[in-house]
């Protein structure tokens, strides 16, 4: 049952690392749509704070942030930026008002960071689990 455990957890683990490298080709193809988002966002002078105005200059590895913010917008979930206060209601409006063109790739991005990111902190726990239990599912 444990070797079990350690397989799995190995299979999980190299299948979320390729479901990243994907995640990697899929940004590749957006890039466009996402730097012009973030310009068109900007431009209009709407609130997005500090840390993921600096997270879209570093390419794939700062645009999960700033898609994950775009994506609360679009998805009009409630974005905290103080003690009792939320993102303004222009930023909702201004990024559902854009055309699906440039905003339909966000839940998928979003999507694909979230099962990755899952399938290896899941795959990881079990290959600890596994080696915990004195199981090497690599011997």
């Amino acid at each position: 049952m444990l070797l079990m455990l350690g397989y799995t957890g190995a299979i999980l683990s190299f299948l979320a690392c390729f479901i990243g490298f994907l995640t990697m080709i899929f940004f590749g193809i957006n890039r466009k749509k996402y730097e012009r988002l973030v310009a068109v966002y900007q431009g209009e002078s709407l609130y997005m704070n500090d840390f993921n105005q600096l997270a879209v200059y570093f390419g794939y590895f700062g645009s999960y942030f700033p898609t994950v913010f775009f994506y609360q917008l679009l998805k009009d979930k409630k974005i905290k930026i103080g003690k009792d206060t939320f993102a303004p209601a222009d930023a909702y409006a201004f990024m559902q008002s854009l055309p699906r063109e440039l905003t339909g790739w966000i839940t998928i991005y979003y999507w694909m960071h979230f099962i990755w990111m899952n399938m290896i902190a899941v795959g990881g726990v079990m290959l600890v689990i596994a080696k915990l239990a004195g199981v090497d599912p690599n011997a």
